[in-house]
Formats: structure tokens, sequence, C-alpha cells
């Protein structure tokens, strides 16, 4: 299994963006585990209300319900 901290950007793009071959990759390095730091879910709370940004970062949030969220120290997500 690997690990892969994500940060907002990318669970953005993943959330909002049909991947193809993921199955292919998963093949080459194994099962994607994919791990949330707590300042990323906080920094997509916020973006919900951000006009341009809102509708993608509902569903983004939608999307991560199910990952493992992971309390990091910092303020900052990036």
């Amino acid at each position: 299994m690997v690990r892969v901290i994500c940060d907002t950007s990318f669970l953005i793009h993943i959330a909002n963006t049909r991947i193809k071959n993921i199955s292919s990759i998963e093949t080459e390095i194994g099962i994607l585990n994919f791990i949330v730091p707590s300042v990323v879910l906080k920094e997509l709370q916020n973006l919900v209300s951000d006009q341009k940004k809102g509708n993608r970062a509902i569903v983004t949030l939608d999307y991560i319900k199910n990952l493992k969220i992971v309390e990091f120290s910092g303020t900052f997500a990036d």
C-alpha cells in the first residue's frame, strides 16, 4: 500500500476530474491510500464560501468523507 498525503489542489482535481488509468498506477506501485491533513480539510471548508471555488470544494468534501483525516501541526495546507 502506498500512502499519498494530499494537498488541497490535488484533492480538488481528483474529486472533480475523471482520472483515467488509475488502475494501471496501482498495478505498478500498489494500492493508493489517500491521506488528508486536517489543515487541508479546514481549507476546503473555508473554500465553500468562495464564489469561484465553492462548488468544487463541496464536491471535494463529499469525495474525502471516507478518506483518513490526519492531524498535522501547522496552519497552512501547503
